[in-house]
């Protein structure tokens, strides 16, 4: 099987694109499509980058890695650093048995580290270890302050943090 890797800006996706990324999220999402589209045009960044797998024409595998900025507390200091959001990994239900997660998690580690920037992640307990597996750090709770009531696991990579608080500004 020839699979195809694209990272794109939003500014560089076609509407057919556009599209299929909002089908396939629909699939782990159930929003109607117009909701799917709705959020895209709201929320997804002229900069933000779209990490997707093709067999043929067709995404079968997305994430989409938004710029953002967080607040570092080290002891009595502050530091924003810019960080890419990883917002969203959703592979096609017919492709799920063949790694194309871990293939998409390959190929946005790759373009995480080109960009030269840490990336923040936010998932549930049970998804801990399949990130592990592929170099993003658990943060701990207790380390963790934020600007919405975050009940999930928060994981970064590419970074070696050696903080005594993180401030995630989540929008």
């Amino acid at each position: 099987m020839n699979l195809k890797f694209i990272s794109k800006k939003t500014k560089q996706l076609n509407q057919k694109e556009i599209s299929q990324i909002c089908k396939l999220k629909n699939q782990q999402w159930k929003f109607k499509y117009k909701n799917q589209i709705d959020w895209f045009s709201s929320n997804i960044k002229l900069e933000d980058i779209h990490n997707f797998i093709l067999i043929k024409s067709n995404i079968i595998g997305y994430t989409c890695l938004r710029k953002k900025k967080l607040l570092i507390h080290f002891k009595k200091k502050e530091k924003k650093i810019k960080y890419l959001h990883f917002d969203t990994l959703v592979v096609d239900r017919k492709h799920q048995k063949m790694d194309i997660g871990g293939n998409m998690m390959n190929f946005n580690n790759r373009i995480i580290k080109k960009n030269f920037k840490t990336s923040f992640l936010i998932c549930e307990k049970k998804l801990i270890k399949f990130y592990e597996k592929f170099g993003w750090n658990l943060i701990s709770s207790k380390k963790l302050i934020s600007n919405s009531n975050i009940k999930k696991k928060c994981m970064f990579f590419n970074k070696k943090f050696l903080f005594s608080k993180v401030e995630i500004n989540i929008l």
